[in-house]
Parts: C-alpha cells; structure tokens; sequence
C-alpha cells in the first residue's frame, strides 16, 4: 500500500484532487436509484467517490460522505463526529443481531473509531485504509439485515423480511463500492435477484418461494466472497425459507 508523506489527515484527501480541482460533494442520485460509486485507483491508493447511501438507520454511507467532505474542509474534527455517527448505525444493528454477526459490526465499529481517533489526533491515514473501513461497515451491516429478512419471513412478516433483503442488498452494493474493481463488479451480480425480490415483497407485490430462496443464496455468497476479501471471518448463514404461504 502507498503511504504520503505525513501530512494531517485533512491533507491528504485535497492532494489526490487533479490540479485546480475543488473538493466538492457528492451530487445526490434520484430517489429510486440504489446508492453507486466511480472507483479509481492510482499507484494501490483508492480515489473512490464516496456511496451515496440514506442518512438513516439503514445505512451508514451519508455519514461517510459526511466524513469526506468534511476532511475536504481540513475539518479533521468534524469528520471524526461523522464516523462516530455511522458507528452509532452499526451499534443498533449489534443490538438485534446474533453472535456471529454482532462480532463482525464490533468489529467494523472498532475500525472506524481507530479512524476517528486518529482525526482526532491529526494522524495521517492512507485512502485505501478508510475505504476498506467503511467497506467492511457496510459488509457487517448487511450481514445484519439479512438476517433480519430471513427472521421476518420466519414469522410471514413478508413486506418487512422484503425491506430488509433490499437494504442488505444495497449496502452489499456499497461495500464492493469502496473496494471497486472486480469486488465492486461481484458485488453488484450478486445482488440483481435479492434487489428486484426484495423490492416485490416489500410492496406488497407477486412472488415465488424459489425466487425468494435465490434472492438470499446469490446475497449470502456475495457476502461470503467480499467478507473473504475484506478478511472478515463471519459468514452469512443459510437461510431456512419456509413454505410459502
């Protein structure tokens, strides 16, 4: 990995900006479009544009927007708040979630106040470092809300188990995002059948059993393999789909 020469951390998001380039933020995508990203990458170092994500519980991407921006303005403190508020999503996940996969959110909590801490202090960080950061934050909640769609339609909550297949599948887009490259491009094949199922159980609409049981086979292997390039050890659990009813 390429490391700059010292610099404080709201350096050197600026030095990777193309000569006369301003920092400026993210524009926002249409409300129905899942969150995307552009990744480039020069000499190892990620120059990602950040995943555009919701500023809610579901996922943590607008505070790490939030964070970027921030260190644009040299403004270390302020983008340190904006990591603690995505460990603030990661930590309700852990509150409902099962052991193996609360490791993987404290885990990525973890990752991302060692990143605030050293903010906090003006140490240098490396893009690369941040961005699998906040890859694995993603990964871990996903892992979250997929679990939590497989528990829902264990009690025919079907709508709700739609809600959180989707929302697993967006922040799964998220993670392969921040990495780019090939995990990016595997992280979006990964996801098409539990986005467009997701999205019909969610609205009430059609749907298979079958077609259910591929939504979460295809997310669950999505998330095995990114988990394997992050080094994440939690692996997504199958799901036991009921009959349909």
């Amino acid at each position: 990995m390429k490391r700059y020469t010292p610099m404080r951390a709201s350096a050197w998001l600026l030095a990777l900006a193309p000569l006369g380039a301003q920092a400026a933020p993210p524009a926002a995508p249409p409300a129905s479009s899942p969150p995307t990203a552009a990744a480039a990458h020069a000499d190892g170092a990620a120059t990602a544009q950040a995943p555009l994500g919701a500023a809610d519980a579901t996922s943590p991407d607008a505070d790490f927007n939030a964070a970027r921006q921030a260190i644009a303005r040299h403004d270390d403190q302020g983008a340190a708040a904006a990591l603690r508020r995505a460990e603030a999503v990661l930590a309700r996940a852990s509150d409902h979630a099962g052991a193996d996969v609360r490791k993987a959110l404290d885990g990525a909590r973890a990752g991302l106040e060692h990143s605030a801490q050293a903010l906090d202090q003006g140490t240098q960080q490396s893009v690369r470092e941040l961005d699998r950061g906040f890859a694995r934050a993603d990964h871990a909640l996903a892992l979250a809300q997929r679990e939590q769609a497989a528990e829902a339609w264990s009690r025919k909550a079907y709508q709700a188990s739609g809600r959180d297949l989707k929302a697993a599948a967006v922040n799964l887009d998220s993670a392969g995002d921040w990495l780019g490259g090939q995990a990016r491009s595997a992280a979006h094949a990964a996801t098409r059948d539990a986005q467009a199922v997701g999205a019909r159980l969610a609205s009430g609409g059609t749907w298979a059993r079958d077609e259910v049981a591929r939504g979460f086979d295809s997310l669950g292997h999505g998330l095995d393999a990114l988990g394997h390039a992050l080094g994440v050890p939690t692996q997504a659990r199958p799901a036991k789909l009921g009959p349909q009813t």
